[in-house]
């Protein structure tokens, strides 16, 4: 048996205060964890600074990347694998995949038909005289 590739995504949205609050919310309802909840909502601050940094890192990491697939930009993450997980990464985009993966997709779709709107439509800015 030899190793498998393994990769995790987790779509990049703009996580303001309010859909922060939800996350941690759905997250703190759920009773069914593989670890901790104080973990997962580690994991969840993790992500909010990575989504909050420049396109270029995840919080300064090798390990993480980005994907750009329909429209939506992700973080990735991944390698080969004997058995356990590649990175410490994989881990943790499991895990908040598993709680709240479609609600970040969902929020990156809205951030993306936002842009596109603001594109379409600029701001017109009034002189003032």
């Amino acid at each position: 048996m030899g190793a498998d590739f393994c990769f995790a995504i987790l779509p990049i949205c703009n996580m303001t205060p309010e859909r922060i609050a939800q996350a941690r919310s759905i997250i703190a309802d759920d009773e069914e964890f593989e670890v901790s909840k104080e973990d997962i909502l580690g994991y969840l601050d993790t992500y909010c600074a990575g989504a909050g940094s420049d396109i270029d890192g995840y919080n300064g990491l090798r390990t993480v990347s980005h994907l750009h697939l329909h429209g939506l930009v992700y973080f990735i993450t991944g390698g080969m694998s004997w058995g356990d997980a590649p990175t410490d990464e994989y881990t943790e985009f499991n895990l908040l995949d598993s709680q709240i993966g479609d609600l970040l997709e969902k929020w990156a779709g809205e951030d993306l038909t936002a842009e596109r709107e603001a594109i379409k439509n600029p701001p017109v800015e009034i002189a003032s005289t």
